[in-house]
């Protein structure tokens, strides 16, 4: 059984490429102090060779890569002959998924060609979500911010 240790990374930009080693917690901002929020895990993977930043989202059921992210990394892409709906879970959001590609997605022992639905996202370059993990066998296990897949 092969284990990987997740950390979240903070992905930035300096000259020899390497990626940073500084972990970042990302959290929601509440008006309510008694509110709380869980901790998001945030991977740094590389994308055709470039770090980029990936929310692991288990209540995601598809693998999604930003616009900006497919435009900067020149990524040919394939229009979908009908447009995927996406649903969020709040009234009143819509959005399309319009165009899909396929890249080359590095994460630890993880080396591949994968395909990504494009669509507006904020905060992030990628989410990785129940397809990925189904597809790698992968299990979490959260426990105090902490991850640990099985492969």
């Amino acid at each position: 059984m092969l284990t990987l240790q997740l950390n979240t990374v903070r992905p930035c930009v300096n000259d020899d490429k390497t990626l940073p080693t500084a972990l970042e917690w990302n959290t929601g901002h509440t008006i309510d102090m008694a509110c709380h929020f869980s901790k998001p895990i945030i991977v740094s993977v590389h994308i055709n060779g470039q770090p980029v930043c990936a929310l692991l989202d288990s209540g995601s059921l598809s693998d999604f890569m930003s616009t900006t992210l497919a435009d900067q990394l020149k990524l040919k892409t394939d229009i979908l002959t009908k447009p995927l709906p996406v649903q969020l879970a709040v009234s009143g959001s819509c959005t399309k998924v319009n165009d899909s590609t396929t890249a080359q997605h590095q994460y630890q022992t993880i080396d591949e060609q994968w395909c990504f639905d494009i669509m507006n996202l904020d905060g992030y370059d990628l989410i990785l979500g129940t397809l990925f993990t189904v597809a790698q066998k992968s299990v979490s296990m959260f426990e105090h911010f902490h991850a640990i897949a099985s492969l």
